[in-house]
């Protein structure tokens, strides 16, 4: 299955701000958060607004 890289650059970007991502079909979903509007916004990434997701939204840590 071919990748975009406006999804790679997305995936990677929410990754490296520890946030998690989902996959739903074609579609990532990212957490419904104000740095998230403003890096997709940045990276002229279109995107929507969805009803609540029930992936596992726990992020990394680090210090574990």
């Amino acid at each position: 299955m071919p990748v975009s890289q406006g999804a790679l650059r997305v995936a990677f970007e929410v990754g490296n701000r520890h946030f998690t991502l989902a996959l739903d079909g074609e579609r990532l979903l990212v957490p419904d958060d104000p740095g998230m509007d403003i890096m997709l916004t940045r990276l002229g990434i279109r995107y929507e607004r969805v009803g609540p997701c029930s992936y596992d939204r726990r992020g990394h840590r680090h210090d574990r």
